[in-house]
């Protein structure tokens, strides 16, 4: 009972992590998906056959939340159960997108989603501030932090969410920021990334892309590159992880170093830290294709494990 208690009190947070309030709940919508000739820049993670099969089955729902957070308007996806929701309550993972400013990102993950619930758990997947019609400037690990801790009070709200078996889910960029929210306490049982960065200061120097648009996204970057780097590098404060933590990379991943798992799989060692190195031989960097059944059976035993 006082570790429920805790976690509803943790579900508070984002009202004071940011200095202002979050979280007020504007639309809910259930999503239509558009025919796969008409999506504009058509799917790269799988077929069109795959995408036909799974837009239309009717055993899973899935619907657009429209939030507040920090005074914007921003956007989640939310894939559910279309079956009875009053019979039950449904763990829930958070998901945390790879990548920029993303558009059509519930169609690039529909397999993964799918499979989730499919599973017996609820997703929510905050696009985050820039990205889907979104309002704000997307800091990449700055405050659209407070946009996925201000999806808490939605899913307090929701009586179907089972509180007590929250988890996170991160890819690339959306794994460094799970490490961030692990940092500052988000209230879960539980996380998974893959594909992770762990030291932004050596990713940065590596990367001449992301070197070419960081003014663009900090413009103090020069001035404050330590901090900024600092902030978003876990190999720097493994130590103040302290839920359990599943780390995937492909040995093969042309777009992050898997050496930056293994470096936080090392840091978490040193630590005494519950986690779990998984690395897959010729795996890319989103552990597509031969590898996706793998990671996504490796990501729900590892949250079913940690069951309440």
């Amino acid at each position: 009972m006082r570790k429920f208690q805790m976690i509803l009190a943790l579900l508070i947070l984002p009202l004071f992590a940011f200095g202002q309030s979050g979280g007020q709940i504007l639309s809910v919508e259930p999503i239509a998906f558009p025919a796969y000739d008409s999506i504009p820049d058509g799917i790269d993670y799988y077929s069109h056959a795959v995408y036909d099969s799974l837009r239309t089955d009717k055993a899973i729902l899935y619907e657009k939340l429209t939030y507040e957070s920090m005074g914007l308007k921003v956007v989640a996806y939310v894939a559910r159960t279309s079956a009875d929701s009053s019979a039950r309550k449904y763990p829930l993972v958070i998901f945390n997108r790879g990548g920029y400013i993303r558009n059509n990102m519930v169609m690039d993950y529909l397999p993964l989603f799918h499979k989730l619930v499919s599973h017996g758990f609820m997703v929510v997947a905050p696009a985050l501030r820039e990205s889907e019609g979104s309002e704000g400037k997307d800091e990449v690990g700055g405050k659209d932090l407070a946009d996925i801790w201000n999806v808490l009070p939605f899913i307090k709200s929701r009586g179907y969410v089972d509180l007590r078996n929250l988890f996170l889910l991160g890819e690339s960029r959306g794994g460094f920021m799970t490490l961030q929210l692990l940092k500052a306490g988000f209230p879960v049982q539980a996380a998974a990334v893959y594909g992770v960065i762990s030291d932004f200061g050596k990713y940065m120097e590596g990367d001449e892309v992301a070197g070419n648009i960081a003014h663009y996204i900090w413009p103090d970057y020069d001035a404050n590159k330590e901090s900024l780097h600092a902030k978003r590098s876990a190999v720097q404060w493994a130590e103040e992880i302290n839920v359990p933590l599943l780390i995937m990379a492909g040995s093969h991943d042309e777009t992050i170093d898997p050496q930056q798992s293994i470096d936080l799989a090392t840091q978490m060692n040193k630590f005494g830290k519950d986690y779990q190195l998984v690395v897959l031989r010729g795996g890319n960097h989103s552990l597509s294709g031969k590898d996706v059944e793998r990671r996504d059976n490796e990501i729900i035993s590892w949250f079913k494990g940690a069951l309440r």
